[in-house]
């Protein structure tokens, strides 16, 4: 089962994973929306910036059911704050890594080679806030 974070659902992050978790699935992913060039509606779109207080309350509701097999698609680990085992850079998103980059602070990030960075268009529209390379 896979879901996207949107506008529209962020906030029920907690319930998408308890009603994925009714069907006892084999694995389970939250996926990003993938910003191709040429978007012009970002209505429905969570900025990477922003993404990280959804996640984090994923990754805690995950904690508390003892989830598992539960996976992240191509979010680079610095959303959450730690290197998380559970970020997926799957190769079928090579085909993406022409609309992606890498920030001056991913050269610090002790996870660089395991992230293909964020998409340009993302971080040229809304920047990367407070976002931090993982350095412990």
């Amino acid at each position: 089962l896979l879901t996207t974070i949107t506008q529209q659902n962020k906030e029920d992050i907690s319930n998408i994973l308890k009603f994925a978790y009714s069907f006892s699935p084999s694995n389970f992913a939250f996926d990003v929306l993938y910003l191709y060039p040429g978007i012009k509606d970002y209505s429905f779109y969570v900025p990477y910036k922003n993404l990280g207080v959804y996640l984090n309350k994923a990754m805690n509701d995950m904690s508390k059911r003892n989830a598992h097999n539960v996976y992240f698609n191509d979010i680079p680990h610095c959303i959450f704050g730690f290197y998380n085992e559970m970020v997926i850079m799957a190769k079928h998103f090579v085909k993406l890594k022409k609309w992606k980059t890498k920030l001056k602070m991913c050269r610090k990030c002790r996870v660089s080679s395991n992230c293909d960075g964020f998409y340009r268009n993302d971080i040229e529209r809304f920047g990367s806030g407070n976002l931090k390379p993982i350095i412990y």
